[in-house]
């Protein structure tokens, strides 16, 4: 029931109401299961760190990760952490780079459903490998939701491919383009590592620039840590090991409670959130490494 539901609201609302009435779900839930509406609603598992695309708006360019996949007993591990606490929100599969160059990325999505049979696994890609087969693959593994965006250069073909898998595969696509996105929203330039058009601006609630990226998402990394944020491409600050502690132990864990209230107070709780554009200003700040955007060239790499 719960996945036709799913597939029905994903065929026929605005992504932006999809979004506020899942933002409503999650938090009934999660306040009924863990006692905190403000639990993570997406929890996102670095599969894999690399990418079949290089883009001026993605840190992977400009200082690249090695390409690795993630090993078999991290993501046993993970798997299990996320079936301990069964739960009930989105599963991806991503950190700054593709999913579906990961092999086994249809046999993670059905063991995460195994684990978690309530959770909603869904995928971020550029759907530059998607085909009908892989597509059936991980619908029948139990995957929920497809986002796909559009980047430059945009192959010849690559619309009506994915135009029509969205018709094979009826409330599993969602479909969106990154020029449409930095219009209207804005891009991370990750502490003044890249450069981009419009800034996403600050979350201001209450009058005042407020970080609650931790209600949104808990990013996984390949190497079974948790990371800071979906933002902090780098790395930088770790709020504990799946490897050897569980999910609700780390959430909970005194210090990382500190940090959620500081941040959601509006101030800036590591030496990367004080360069953050999520509280404040871009400045003139860049990092030693910036790299202006005309100077990378869109290009679809070989797999």
């Amino acid at each position: 029931m719960k996945k036709f539901i799913i597939k029905l609201l994903t065929a026929i609302l605005p992504l932006k109401w999809l979004r506020k009435l899942y933002i409503s779900y999650a938090a009934v839930i999660f306040q009924i299961k863990y006692g905190d509406w403000k639990f993570p609603r997406i929890i996102s598992i670095e599969i894999s760190t690399h990418c079949n695309r290089t883009c001026s708006y993605c840190p992977n360019v400009v200082k690249p990760q090695a390409a690795r996949l993630i090993k078999e007993e991290i993501i046993d591990k993970i798997i299990k952490r996320i079936g301990e606490i069964d739960y009930h929100g989105v599963v991806d599969f991503i950190f700054f780079s593709e999913p579906t160059l990961n092999p086994k990325l249809a046999e993670y999505v059905k063991r995460v459903k195994e684990a978690a049979p309530k959770s909603i696994p869904r995928i971020c890609t550029n759907g530059d490998l998607l085909t009908y087969e892989k597509t059936k693959a991980l619908v029948e593994a139990g995957l929920d939701r497809i986002y796909v965006m559009r980047h430059n250069p945009t192959p010849k073909g690559w619309k009506d491919r994915l135009d029509m898998l969205s018709a094979q595969f009826p409330g599993i696509f969602i479909l969106m383009d990154i020029d449409e996105v930095e219009r209207v929203e804005g891009l991370h330039d990750f502490n003044g590592l890249i450069e981009v058009k419009k800034h996403r601006g600050r979350h201001i609630v209450d009058g005042k620039a407020r970080c609650q990226v931790h209600r949104h998402v808990a990013q996984f990394t390949v190497d079974g840590d948790w990371n800071l944020c979906c933002v902090d491409y780098g790395k930088t600050f770790q709020f504990g090991s799946l490897l050897r502690n569980g999910i609700l132990e780390i959430w909970n864990d005194p210090n990382f409670v500190q940090i959620r209230q500081t941040l959601e107070a509006g101030i800036p709780a590591t030496p990367y959130c004080k360069k953050c554009t999520c509280l404040v200003e871009r400045g003139d700040y860049k990092d030693p490494e910036f790299v202006p955007r005309d100077s990378v060239k869109h290009k679809i790499v070989a797999v």
